[in-house]
């Protein structure tokens, strides 16, 4: 029975670990981009110094991930996005690393390691209005000093 109990706590404790990325744990320096009016499909580190950004705060975007569970890979094969994401950065162990977060769920992949994760549903509309205002800080801020 003891044996039973810790197959369980071992089963659950693991899918919990496995679903947050150490890396955000240790994370700063977030930012959100402004791509706008490209669509782009892909953001590399080398060209984020040409695009408009705005810095997150490190403490909000950590509680949101802390609930972030990774998608199992076989609902995202073939995962077609729908409009812009926001294109989000932060750094980790010295690296600099890059979020593509869909603007109408509560989902997003990460850049360095091709993984899915979403959020919980009671975290989904917190989580984009935090981006949505971000976004809208941007835009303005990028008109206000062109």
């Amino acid at each position: 029975m003891n044996a039973l109990k810790y197959l369980i706590f071992f089963t659950l404790s693991s899918s919990t670990l496995l679903g947050q990325n150490a890396k955000w744990s240790t994370a700063s320096k977030w930012k959100l981009y402004s791509t706008f009016p490209r669509n782009l499909d892909t953001l590399s580190r080398d060209s984020l110094s040409t695009y408009p950004s705005v810095e997150l705060d490190n403490d909000t975007i950590a509680q949101f991930l802390s609930t972030a569970t990774v998608i199992p890979k076989e609902r995202t094969i073939g995962a077609r996005w729908m409009g812009a994401p926001y294109w989000v950065s932060y750094q980790a162990a010295g690296s600099i690393y890059i979020l593509k977060v869909s603007t109408y769920g509560g989902f997003f992949v990460d850049g360095s390691d091709g993984l899915y994760y979403e959020l919980p549903m009671a975290q989904r509309i917190p989580w984009l209005n935090y981006f949505s205002h971000q976004s809208i800080l941007l835009e303005a801020r990028k008109y206000a000093n062109p």
